[in-house]
C-alpha cells in the first residue's frame, strides 16, 4: 500500500512541476517552481511584515491587529516565497500604500493556504472584506505562497504528501466558504500573480474563473492573461478598486463577467 501511495505522489508532483514549467517565463510574477518549491525564507511572516512596514505605509498598530473603522476593509495576502523580489519593489510598496490610505488595511505574509483561510475567517467578526488581494508567483491554475516545511513541522504531518498546501489552486474547493463568508457581496478580488486569467472566459478552468465561480456572481475578480510585473499596472481608481494591466502596450487584463453593485439613486 505504501509503495502505491509513494508512486501516486511522484506522479502528482511531476505533473505539477511539468505544467508549471510549461506555463512560466521570466516575468517577475511567474511561477518558477524549480526555484520556489524548496525556497524557505529564514524570516518568519511577522519579521517580514515588520521589516517592510514603513515601505507599505503601515502603522505599528496595524502589525498587531486589524482596526475596523468606517472605511472599507482590505486584506492583502503576500507570499513568503519570492525568489526574485517581485513583491518587494517600489511599485508594490506604492500600490499598498495607496490602498492603505483609503481602506482599513490588513497585510499578511503566508506560507500555506491554511494561513490564508485563518486570516480570512477572522473577518467574519471584524467586518467583511471589500478588497482582497492575493499575491504570489503563479500560472493559469495556481498561485504559489511559500513552503510547507514550517507548517508541516508544527502540525506533525507529512510534508511531501501535503505539497499542495503551498498553493492556492483550482482544486481548493474549501476556499468557497471563505470567499462567500468573509467577503462582502460586491467585493473586488485582485489576483496579483502572473497568468491567472490565461485563456479568458472561453471555458478555460483557470484560477480566476475558479475564484469568480466560488466567490459568487456579484464579485469582481481582476487578473492578467499573461505574465507581467506590477510596473504594468495602471491604477484607474483606489476606492472602489479598479486597475488595468498593460504589458508592452497591450491590455492583458482579464475580468470574468460579474454583476456590478447597483448605483444608489440620489433624490433630486
Amino acid at each position: 500500500m505504501l509503495k502505491i501511495i509513494n508512486k501516486l505522489r511522484k506522479i502528482f508532483l511531476s505533473g505539477i512541476l511539468a505544467a508549471s514549467l510549461a506555463y512560466s517565463d521570466l516575468s517577475p510574477f511567474s511561477a518558477d517552481i524549480e526555484s520556489t518549491v524548496e525556497h524557505n525564507l529564514a524570516k518568519t511572516p511577522n519579521e517580514m511584515l515588520t521589516e517592510r512596514r514603513e515601505k507599505f505605509g503601515l502603522s505599528l498598530e496595524q502589525l498587531m491587529a486589524f482596526n475596523n473603522t468606517d472605511k472599507p476593509n482590505a486584506l492583502i495576502i503576500l507570499p513568503m516565497s519570492d525568489h526574485n523580489g517581485a513583491f518587494d519593489t517600489p511599485a508594490v510598496h506604492s500600490l499598498i500604500s495607496k490602498i492603505n490610505s483609503e481602506y482599513d488595511t490588513y497585510v499578511r505574509y503566508c506560507n500555506v493556504e491554511d494561513e490564508v483561510y485563518k486570516v480570512m475567517k477572522g473577518f467574519k467578526d471584524e467586518g467583511k472584506i471589500d478588497l482582497l488581494i492575493l499575491g504570489g508567483h503563479g500560472n493559469y491554475y495556481s498561485l504559489h505562497l511559500g513552503s510547507t516545511k514550517e507548517y508541516c513541522e508544527q502540525n506533525n504531518i507529512n510534508r511531501k504528501l501535503n505539497f499542495e498546501r503551498a498553493f492556492i489552486d483550482i482544486k481548493d474547493d474549501e476556499f468557497r466558504q471563505y470567499l462567500r463568508g468573509s467577503l462582502n457581496k460586491y467585493a473586488t478580488i485582485y489576483m496579483m500573480s502572473c497568468s491567472n486569467g490565461e485563456g479568458g472566459q472561453g471555458g478555460v478552468n483557470n484560477i480566476t474563473n475558479f475564484i469568480r465561480f466560488n466567490g459568487g456572481r456579484d464579485k469582481k475578480v481582476i487578473s492578467a492573461k499573461r505574465p507581467y510585473s506590477i510596473d504594468d499596472v495602471v491604477v484607474e481608481n483606489i476606492n472602489p478598486f479598479d486597475i488595468a494591466i498593460i504589458r508592452n502596450g497591450e491590455d492583458i487584463t482579464y475580468i470574468p463577467r460579474y454583476n456590478p453593485k447597483p448605483e444608489v439613486k440620489k433624490n433630486d
